[in-house]
């Protein structure tokens, strides 16, 4: 068995790990906040660190911007964690955040919004119901 060390990561290698092992680990650590892989005998033992956790969550909104950049999607919504944000395709394949969407003009995003910051209190079932009358009020002619 060999162990290779990556301290900046916070991660290790073992390899000549039996899959009977591997799935020992597994059964025994599934409490602890500890990511094990394992390919054909090496056994990949991760402690991610906030910032590892912020880094793989910025890689993937990167890849998803480009990916959607190069399919040519005009307009994305998202929510970061505190507030909607709609951004729209630029002529250069970069997205710049806008204030209402193109392809729904009359819906604030803040109106909408406001529905999302309920979204602890009520179940999602009640939230659609109470978004859908609220549509009806405001826009009788949907």
């Amino acid at each position: 068995m060999s162990l290779t060390v990556f301290p900046a990561e916070q991660r290790a290698v073992i390899h000549g790990v039996s899959w009977q092992s591997y799935q020992s680990l597994l059964a025994d650590w599934s409490e602890h906040r500890k990511r094990l892989t394992y390919d054909r005998g090496a056994l990949e033992i991760m402690a991610p660190s906030g910032e590892h956790e912020n880094l793989k969550g910025l890689i993937g909104r990167l890849i998803e911007t480009f990916t959607y950049a190069a399919l040519g999607v005009p307009e994305v919504w998202r929510h970061d964690g505190d507030r909607l944000v709609a951004s729209r395709l630029q002529d250069d394949g970069s997205y710049a955040e806008v204030e209402r969407s193109s392809v729904f003009a009359e819906l604030h995003l803040a109106d909408l919004e406001r529905f999302l910051d309920q979204r602890d209190a009520l179940d999602e079932t009640e939230l659609a119901w109470r978004f859908r009358a609220w549509v009806r009020e405001r826009f009788p002619q949907a």
